[in-house]
Order: structure tokens, then sequence, then C-alpha cells
């Protein structure tokens, strides 16, 4: 049994997703790997991919990686948008639909489960940050999207077998929509 100096404290969940989101997070953006860079090297050797580039969580479990890029819609569904990455073949998916699951949580490796007492907690935390992405993020983009977009985006993926690179379904923390006035 841990000692009460080893245990981790309970955690506000709330304050916790706050601070995560408009403080971490945006200082982390930088560290994100181009998602160019990830699927070349995906398509010479899945799990070297895996090794630079992304994280484990938990044994056995999917690889998560934390990405950015722009790349342009070449389709819309009710649930994701498909993208075509560079000039190539390259595609990937933009996840505009109701998020579930733990990507977010573990896709950027900033959040230790060690900092949390209990998993529920830790759990909760997923739904907390799951629901920023749907109000803070997807819900105006899903409105104004239209394909043909050019789209710059950071966001999280998991990858469970070497398939998963062939269209990386990525969970967005920030998408924005190019404006084609504007020249980079």
């Amino acid at each position: 049994r841990p000692s009460r100096a080893n245990a981790a404290d309970p955690v506000n969940v709330y304050d916790y997703a706050d601070a995560f989101w408009s403080d971490r997070l945006p200082k982390a953006f930088d560290d994100a790997v181009e998602i160019g860079e990830l699927l070349e090297t995906a398509e010479r050797d899945a799990e070297q991919a895996q090794s630079p580039y992304g994280r484990h969580v938990g044994l056995g479990g999917a690889c998560h990686f934390f990405l950015r890029g722009s790349a342009t819609v070449t389709e819309i569904n009710r649930n994701d948008c498909t993208l075509e990455i560079g000039d190539g073949p390259r595609r990937a998916r933009i996840r505009t639909g109701v998020i579930i699951g733990n990507t977010v949580r573990d896709g950027t490796g900033l959040i230790d489960v060690n900092q949390f007492a209990n998993s529920q907690d830790f759990n909760n935390l997923s739904a907390e940050l799951n629901k920023r992405v749907e109000t803070d993020v997807i819900a105006s983009f899903r409105d104004e999207v239209c394909v043909g977009d050019r789209v710059r985006f950071i966001g999280c993926a998991q990858v469970r077998n070497d398939s998963d690179f062939d269209e990386i379904l990525i969970v967005p923390m920030r998408l924005d929509i190019e404006d084609p006035e504007v020249q980079p």
C-alpha cells in the first residue's frame, strides 16, 4: 500500500483541463511532429515511425502521436473530413463527430497518470478534454468547411496496427481553415 506521501492528491478535473487546454497545450504545439514526416517514415517502416514520434500508454496499447500539418479537404462525411496531405497520395482524416476515447488525453504525452489519485479522475479528464474539442474546435469548423478548403491542424492520433497509417484519424486540438487570399 503506498504511503500518503507517495499518493497523488485528488485532482479537480475541470481546473486541470482548463490549465492544460489554455496554457500547457498551446505551449506544446511546436513539439507536434509534421504529419508528412510521420507518414513518410511509416511508409518505409511503420514500427520505426513509432519510436521517435509516438508514445505508448500502458503495455500492449496503441501508439499515440501528436501531429501538425496542413492539407486539402477532399471529402466531408458525417463524422470526419478526408484530407490530402502534400502533393502525393497520402491521406488522413480529421474527426468532426463525437469524440470518445483517450486520444486527446494521451496523445501529447503531457499528462501523467501518476498525477491522479484514481483512475476515475483520469478517465473523467478524457471526457472533459473530448468535450472541449467538440465545442471549441469542431463545432465552428464543421459549419464552415467545404471541399477544396486548405486546413491547418494540430491534433492527436492513435495507431493500433500498420494499416492505421493509411488514413490516420486525427482528433483535432486546433483546426483552422486557411484564407485563400493570404499566401504563406
